[in-house]
């Protein structure tokens, strides 16, 4: 309003009486307290205050998705920093009336101006909108209660609207109105906040220029306009509850599996895992391939690239590696929690191949008068100790298989192995170039064949 220190309603300009020096008397606001004006006296009559309520319940973190595959990058999982000590608290909470005071509060430290006509529309405002006094009124209501009351002027939407009775005795939350001579139509409404008798504490959205403000009714205008309180018919004692500390959420442990190889044999992982609730303690990995346990992993190594990137001190790397079979296998990372509020977590799952282990060996092949001689040393990899059957082929035709039954102490001694590794063969041939390949072939299934190389030989007549 243009000329009301209090406030601006949908009443008629003859309601709107004010002069320039109160206008700059109208300070931030909140609801009316204990005791009422009305006509420039003190009214005794009314409710006592409600009792306390029991604080709503937290809601739980939603599940973590599991990616389909680990990007080859190490990625940042956590990009905001992460309090030293541990993860914030959860916001306090309490009755709905209190909710009204506490949302109310919220659009003062927002700075939200004020809009003539504001929050009148089929629903009631968003938060955070621009409204003019009913109009906050009715958003704060539909917020902490889900009703409307209903637009237009503090009249039809407070006194006139079936959902508020008046009282003597305001709680935080209430809503208080002004008119003329304390008298309706009402201009002006606000949310009680604190205080009593002649110096109370309320929260309106005043005129046009200002902001969603406290104001504080300490002047003998406020007086002499006063026409009380009105307290909601769906509240009960509990809906006065002062905010209690809502126990702190629980938060999923946060980590990445960045890097998934295999090797002979063999799969190692490697990435990163923390718990926000203790960021400077290393933590655990548990490590699952095929749907079993492999065991826990610590995660203590260094990582800078993490301590830089998400913000965490300490070290949170891990690393290990696990045998394997050959052939394909699900590997998962569940990064596992140190504090009793976190959510041990699965930070990936990639489906991985082991190949089959080949042998070592090498092979010598010779030219001669109408023959070919072939010799050399081979070792399986999986039973080192037993003879192997090799395949030798001209021109890709079969011509000797002959088996490791030489021996050869040097291939012993160097490999750490027992048995015969070595193999001499030779086989006739016509005169001419001779492509001769050598293939050790797997003594068991966990094996793959070798091939020991191909050469190209004259064979003289």
């Amino acid at each position: 309003m243009s000329s009301n220190p209090i406030g601006e309603e949908a009443a008629t300009a003859s309601h709107r009486t004010s002069t320039s020096t109160l206008r700059r008397t109208a300070f931030v606001a909140a609801v009316l307290a204990s005791t009422l004006l009305v006509s420039g006296q003190l009214a005794t009559a009314g409710a006592a205050a409600p009792a306390a309520a029991v604080p709503q319940a937290v809601p739980v973190v939603a599940p973590q998705a599991v990616p389909a595959a680990v990007p080859a990058a190490v990625p940042v999982a956590v990009q905001a920093a992460v309090p030293a000590a541990v993860a914030p608290a959860a916001a306090a909470v309490g009755g709905r009336l209190t909710r009204v005071v506490q949302l109310a509060k919220q659009q003062v430290a927002a700075g939200i101006p004020y809009l003539y006509a504001g929050g009148h529309g089929a629903r009631p405002a968003p938060l955070g909108s621009r409204v003019d006094c009913s109009g906050l009124v009715r958003e704060l209501y539909y917020a902490a209660f889900g009703v409307d009351i209903g637009g237009g002027s503090g009249d039809s939407s407070v006194r006139l609207s079936g959902h508020f009775t008046r009282t003597s005795h305001p709680v935080p939350g209430d809503v208080a109105l002004f008119g003329n001579n304390n008298s309706a139509p009402a201009f002006h409404a606000a949310i009680y906040v604190s205080g009593s008798g002649r110096d109370v504490t309320l929260i309106g959205a005043p005129q046009t220029g200002e902001l969603i403000k406290y104001q504080y009714a300490r002047s003998a205008y406020w007086w002499n306009t006063a026409m009380g309180y009105w307290h909601f018919n769906g509240a009960t004692a509990a809906d006065s509850a002062p905010p209690v500390a809502a126990a702190p959420p629980v938060r999923k442990v946060v980590g990445h599996l960045d890097v998934v190889r295999t090797g002979t044999q063999s799969i190692t992982v490697k990435g990163w895992t923390a718990d926000l609730y203790a960021p400077r303690t290393s933590s655990t990995v548990q490590l699952v391939v095929d749907g079993r346990n492999r065991g826990r992993v610590a995660a203590n190594k260094a990582r800078p690239d993490v301590n830089r990137n998400a913000g965490l001190p300490g070290a949170h790397g891990f690393q290990a590696t696990t045998a394997a079979a050959p052939g394909a296998h699900r590997v998962c990372i569940i990064g596992m929690r140190l504090h009793s509020r976190s959510r041990s977590t699965q930070l990936g799952c990639v489906t991985v191949t082991v190949a089959k282990p080949q042998g070592r060996g090498s092979a010598s092949v010779v030219g001669a008068a109408r023959k070919v001689s072939v010799g050399g040393w081979t070792v399986d990899p999986i039973a080192s100790s037993s003879l192997v059957r090799l395949r030798i082929t001209d021109g890709g035709r079969l011509v000797a298989a002959p088996v490791t039954n030489r021996a050869n102490a040097t291939v012993n001694r160097i490999l750490r192995v027992r048995g015969t590794h070595g193999f001499a063969v030779s086989f006739a041939a016509t005169p001419g170039v001779h492509r001769v390949c050598t293939v050790a072939l797997p003594n068991n299934a966990q094996s793959a064949g070798t091939s020991l190389g191909c050469r190209s030989v004259r064979v003289s007549g």
